[in-house]
């Protein structure tokens, strides 16, 4: 399970200049440009931007801290992401112009690739007594399922979703421009359709549209016991 805050190589409680810096050195360790025969660096480049969309906005930061990745992918939805121009602006930025984007990849790309769900983390306090012999816990959960309304499709049914007529159904929009170096092609999200390369003309009423709600679970926690116990002398 990859985890943004490690890819950055930062501390979950560090500042926006704080992430943007540590983005900036990444961006420029790890660029195809400058790791041409390394696909390894080049895959790493790809995660360093995504976590850097994720964490550089604030709301999406929050649900990522809270529901991890699965709950951001279905929080985002027919949102999408729509900070990749702040990407390439930052990426333009750091190589002066001088090099590909090096990023061909928009987040619905991503969000197909088979990924490990987040772990759901649940604090517990429990008696000594209960840490050495077990104890039952029920607890509340939060996660993100498919809406049952739409099936995920995002649409109310009984509609049908358009291809976007901006993009023709890719999802993508590719610009080329000139610079002191030459031509480079710089390919991010189309902003019409948020990367989905479909419109939805009436969203679900239950799901405006995301295709995925968060709901809360009851789980049954059977022989809860501390398998490490920590001590503390003041």
């Amino acid at each position: 399970m990859r985890d943004f805050y490690e890819i950055l190589e930062i501390e979950r409680s560090s500042s926006q200049e704080e992430i943007k810096s540590s983005y900036r050195k990444l961006a420029k360790k790890y660029h195809p440009d400058l790791n041409p025969d390394d696909k390894e660096a080049q895959e790493h480049f790809k995660e360093i931007n995504l976590a850097y969309e994720v964490l550089s906005d604030d709301n999406k930061r929050q649900i990522y801290d809270t529901y991890g990745e699965e709950g951001l992918k279905g929080n985002m939805g027919q949102g999408g992401f729509g900070g990749f121009s702040d990407i390439f602006g930052d990426l333009f930025d750091i190589f002066g112009g001088g090099f590909s984007s090096g990023y061909d990849t928009s987040y619905e790309d991503f969000r197909k690739r088979p990924v490990r769900g987040s772990d759901i983390r649940a604090d517990i306090t429990i008696e000594f007594k209960e840490a050495v012999f077990g104890t039952e816990r029920e607890i509340n959960i939060k996660r993100s399922e498919t809406c049952e309304h739409c099936h995920g499709e995002g649409a109310e049914p009984g509609t049908e979703k358009k291809t976007c007529d901006k993009c023709k159904g890719t999802g993508k929009m590719k610009t080329v421009r000139q610079s002191a170096f030459g031509r480079f092609m710089q390919v991010e999200p189309c902003d019409k359709c948020k990367g989905t390369g479909e419109i939805i003309e009436d969203p679900c009423k239950e799901c405006k549209g995301i295709g995925k709600k968060v709901v809360t679970k009851k789980l049954m926690l059977k022989s809860l016991r501390a398998l490490t116990i920590k001590w503390s002398f003041l």
